[in-house]
């Protein structure tokens, strides 16, 4: 099948898009990277600054709960309800159910 003149008209008026779709293809390969690129730079920032969760160490000791009375150099139940039972926490408020209903008008 020979190609007619009217048929490479149209191929060459087409040339100029299809260099600029080849174009637009090759750098948008070269585009994607450099975003991947700056997403992962990014993300690595961000490590950076926020607080990382500690890895198990096997030289740290874990604290134990104040409940239980396993804190190392906390004190222990016994302890504090022997200071609670010695010393209250509030004291004792007596109050009169006369005061303050009489007035003493002598002096």
């Amino acid at each position: 099948m020979p190609i007619k003149p009217i048929d490479l008209q149209t191929l060459f008026m087409q040339m100029n898009q299809v260099s600029k779709e080849q174009a637009a293809a090759k750098d948008g390969a070269v585009l994607q990277q450099s975003i991947q690129g700056a997403v992962l730079q990014k993300k690595r920032e961000d490590e950076v600054r926020s607080v990382q969760k500690p890895q198990a160490d096997e030289g740290a000791a874990r604290i134990g709960d104040r409940e239980s009375g396993s804190a190392p150099g906390g004190e222990t139940e016994s302890r504090k309800r022997s200071k609670d039972t010695e010393e209250p926490e509030e004291p004792e408020i007596v109050k009169d159910p006369d005061l303050g209903r009489r007035i003493d008008i002598q002096g």
